[in-house]
């Protein structure tokens, strides 16, 4: 049988870029129904929307590692756009990627050894990868076109 499709928010505000965890029984998502992005997360059925970053500013583009303990994201709150790691109730966040470029759309590796992400730090968007503690950021790739959205 297919399944029905269901509707898991219901507001006036903009949901989006929702992520499932590893296990498949939660889904985060940015949303801007308190004023600004924050990242929520939610029961894989809709229940249990909790807001888990609480700022001023933006907080999105919210990845799982592999083994669900942790949520790399985007942020402004340095003044610019950052990759940050956080626990997964929005505790422990920790910049990642210190620059004044725009470090964007993080995504784990398989095994969580890596996180890729897109930067600004050479003049267009390129693919950078790093260790999840912001170690060894390296360039992956160099062109002419913006290098966007890196995937596992």
């Amino acid at each position: 049988m297919i399944p029905k499709e269901i509707r898991l928010t219901n507001n006036s505000a903009y949901d989006y870029v929702a992520t499932w965890s590893p296990f498949g029984t939660q889904i985060l998502f940015s949303s801007n129904r308190d004023g600004n992005l924050e990242i929520y997360i939610m029961n894989n059925d809709g229940t249990q929307q909790t807001r888990i970053t609480t700022n001023s500013v933006v907080d999105h583009f919210a990845a799982w590692s592999p083994d669900g303990s942790k949520i790399a994201f985007v942020t402004d709150r340095d003044g610019n756009f950052e990759i940050y790691v956080m626990n997964t109730d929005g505790s422990g966040a920790t910049n990642l990627t210190n620059n004044p470029a725009s470090d964007l759309y993080p995504a784990w590796s398989p095994l969580g050894t890596k996180i890729l992400f897109s930067t600004t730090r050479d003049g267009n968007l390129e693919i950078y990868s790093m260790n999840p503690d912001g170690t060894s950021q390296t360039r992956l790739t160099s062109n002419t076109a913006g290098d966007y959205y890196p995937a596992q």
